[in-house]
């Protein structure tokens, strides 16, 4: 009769374990005076993913972001989006000036800055030891589908001198409402891809490329051919 009650147990706890596993990847096991993997009476948490037992929440929520989940699908959501390796949004090239020196190449890049920005004392926030740092804003209207905005982006460029080169980056892009500008194909907020408003995150990102891209070419013909000076001929 005990061993029945045994198997009769056994076969519940198992039968309890699987269900779990199919439809929570976090499930509590026992505590320290049942299995001996606990420690300190703390719970057992089971990632049902790589089948591994963590002694706590944290390595779990370190992992995931949360200590549960609603559903498989919104873990199967968040496995999607950590898939993806979305990094920020940066723009960065290293190009080739031959017999320039940096502080050339430094020169050019603060008249540059002079003559892109309406006020480059307002931009830069570091123009020493041939790097150019800068903190800029632009406004756009954007017509996306039916709808027509106007958004506006938040971004920091940095240009930095060698003799021979420079390099420049762009990145720290941010846009009205949305955020941080990301390398991801959709717009995710909370661990959730929102679908809703992804013709907006590619219209933005779209806006961006272009802007970016005559950002780099005006950047480039003051660093190679010298910013245009309106001094006389003596």
């Amino acid at each position: 009769m005990k061993k029945l009650f045994l198997i009769i147990i056994s076969t519940l706890i198992l039968t309890s374990v699987s269900f779990a596993q199919e439809n929570l990847p976090l499930m509590k096991i026992a505590s320290s005076t049942d299995n001996d993997l606990s420690a300190q009476g703390e719970m057992l948490y089971l990632d049902t993913e790589t089948k591994q037992y963590y002694l706590s929440k944290k390595d779990f929520i370190a992992k995931y972001g949360r200590a549960e989940f609603n559903s498989m699908e919104e873990k199967a959501e968040l496995d999607y989006i950590k898939s993806l390796n979305i990094q920020p949004l940066t723009y960065s090239e290293v190009v080739i000036v031959d017999g320039a020196s940096a502080e050339d190449l430094f020169i050019r890049g603060r008249a540059w800055f002079a003559k892109s920005y309406n006020s480059s004392k307002a931009v830069l926030r570091m123009d020493q030891d041939n790097i150019l740092i800068g903190k800029a804003k632009y406004s756009t209207s954007i017509k996306i589908g039916v709808s027509n905005g106007v958004y506006e982006y938040d971004y920091d460029i940095t240009i930095q001198c060698r003799d021979g080169r420079y390099k420049y980056t762009i990145d720290n892009i941010s846009v009205t409402l949305m955020g941080y500008l990301t390398t991801s194909p959709h717009y995710i907020r909370d661990n959730k891809v929102r679908k809703s408003y992804e013709k907006y995150w590619l219209g933005v990102k779209e806006e961006i490329n272009l802007y970016v891209e005559s950002l780099v070419e005006s950047i480039e013909d003051s660093m190679i051919g010298g910013v245009d000076s309106d001094e006389e001929d003596w």
